[in-house]
């Protein structure tokens, strides 16, 4: 992995990570969604916790799905999703944020005719874990 010097994060030292620097991955068999890892527990920053961003393109979903081993803050960048919390649907919009505690049922659809960008906070034995090895790591899917 490749960080600039302004996005290496280390404990206890300030940094800011540019829109264009973090760890890019493509996921999905069909979705081939864009994540970027931007703080990172392998980069040393925190190892509790990572940050990515993602963009969705018009009518993607993420399956319905819950964590056993952390929870999630989604901020709606841009857009506007569908989301499925436990056994209720609503509307997120640019601006919002959503916090999934660990094993709440939630999933995403992006209900927008443009594309989204989320920028995800995970603590708990992270997505980033699951998307660099493509091992589950404490996720369940609904069906």
């Amino acid at each position: 992995i490749t960080y600039s010097k302004s996005s290496l994060l280390r404990k206890s030292k300030a940094a800011i990570v540019r829109e264009n620097e973090g760890d890019v991955w493509y996921i999905g068999n069909k979705r081939k969604a864009q994540v970027n890892i931007k703080i990172s527990k392998r980069a040393g920053c925190n190892p509790e916790m990572s940050l990515l961003s993602e963009k969705m393109a018009a009518g993607d979903a993420i399956s319905v799905h819950k964590h056993l081993n952390e929870e999630e803050f989604i901020f709606i960048q841009k857009g506007e999703v569908e989301i499925t919390l436990d056994n209720f649907i609503e509307t997120g919009k640019a601006g919002d944020l959503i916090y999934v505690p660990r094993a709440t049922w939630h999933g995403f659809k992006n209900s927008s005719k443009e594309g989204t960008k989320e920028i995800d906070r995970n603590l708990g034995f992270t997505s980033e874990d699951w998307i660099r090895t493509n091992k589950k790591f404490g996720v369940i899917y609904k069906d």
